[in-house]
């Protein structure tokens, strides 16, 4: 609502300039019309509107400076659009008030989108571009979500239509399940959907961790680098250190029993010495002061993955749900298992 405003008050600001430059440019015509009659003229006749013109001038440049970078902005990070051989443009479904990207519909099948469906499961999607097959069709926004005033809008500020700034790109997910999926580009990563009569299917195969390996794992910890880092924390550059590691049977599945517990974890209080480390940000010492770390069991087709979290506190091995400022919130292993991970997945 508040740009809305600023948008008006932007216009407001240019036809007031529009017309006091009008005045100014009037009141020189006439300035010179006189002059050229040998009538009486006076020099504040001239000054005067001449100073109204440039000052109109001026102020109807901002607003239009503004709009023109607005404009420059959007176009600018626009991403081209790939359009299919297949020339289908189809349309999103309309949602209460705008377009619902949970679903679509393509030759008379219904695909739902898996961020929808499985917003809280235990696996995520991990699936490469060079899966992606040629696309098949395209989909935009429905028109029935727009109206004059956003039309007029979108043209201000990017000089197209809503119609031709919301086309996607539906492409064809490539996997070994059988799966119907399509991957749609209207947002940013991965967005797969599938044909809505396969979900039991999916869920079958994607919840069982007996279809993920589970004995080859990757694991991945975070530090602080003085050279090149993936990240930055706190402004210090960061770096993903990232490593297979072998497991013993039935370890990550004990792992991941506990991080699916949601009852009984125990508070743990982050000691300040690591609070000192973290601040110090010291190159190869972990970005939190204590070492943490994830680990990853990819499906047996590398299309998604399940992870668990693990802090090393005061030498005890934690897995955590959750964590906060001075705490996380998991539980501690035993004897044995805390021994064991410390030697496999936190040893250099």
């Amino acid at each position: 609502m508040a740009s809305v405003f600023f948008m008006i008050f932007l216009a407001a600001v240019f036809f007031v300039a529009i017309f006091f430059a009008c005045a100014g440019a009037v009141g020189i015509v006439v300035w010179n019309v006189r002059k050229r009659r040998d009538k009486s003229t006076k020099k504040r006749w001239l000054v005067i509107p001449s100073i109204v013109l440039a000052i109109s001038i001026i102020a109807a440049l901002i607003p239009a400076g503004y709009i023109g970078f607005l404009r420059f902005a959007n176009n600018s990070i626009m991403r081209p659009i790939d359009y299919a051989e297949s020339g289908i443009m189809l349309v999103w479904p309309m949602g209460e008030h705008e377009s619902s990207t949970a679903w679509f519909e393509m030759d008379g099948v219904k695909y739902v989108s898996l961020r929808t469906v499985f917003s809280s499961s235990p696996f995520f999607l991990s699936i490469d571009g060079d899966r992606f097959g040629k696309p098949v069709a395209n989909i935009r926004d429905n028109p029935a979500a727009t109206n004059a005033f956003n039309e007029f809008m979108t043209w201000l500020l990017s000089g197209g239509t809503t119609a031709e700034h919301s086309v996607s790109t539906i492409y064809p997910i490539m996997n070994d399940n059988g799966f119907d999926l399509y991957h749609v580009n209207v947002f940013v990563g991965v967005n797969a959907y599938c044909a809505e009569g396969q979900l039991d299917s999916l869920k079958a195969y994607y919840f069982d961790l007996a279809n993920y390996e589970t004995r080859t794992v990757t694991s991945m910890h975070t530090v602080f680098t003085d050279g090149e880092g993936t990240g930055a924390r706190r402004g210090v550059p960061t770096l993903d250190i990232r490593r297979e590691i072998s497991l013993a049977p039935d370890v990550f599945f004990d792992l991941r029993r506990m991080y699916d517990d949601e009852h009984g974890y125990e508070r743990v209080e982050i000691p300040a010495k690591y609070s000192e480390i973290a601040d110090a940000a010291i190159a190869g010492t972990p970005i939190f002061g204590y070492d943490r770390r994830q680990i990853f069991a990819y499906s047996m087709d590398k299309m998604a993955y399940m992870h668990v979290n693990l802090a090393l506190i005061d030498g005890r091995i934690y897995v955590y749900q959750v964590s906060g400022a001075g705490y996380i919130g998991g539980y501690p292993l035993s004897d044995e298992m805390n021994n064991y991970i410390i030697n496999v997945v936190f040893a250099e």
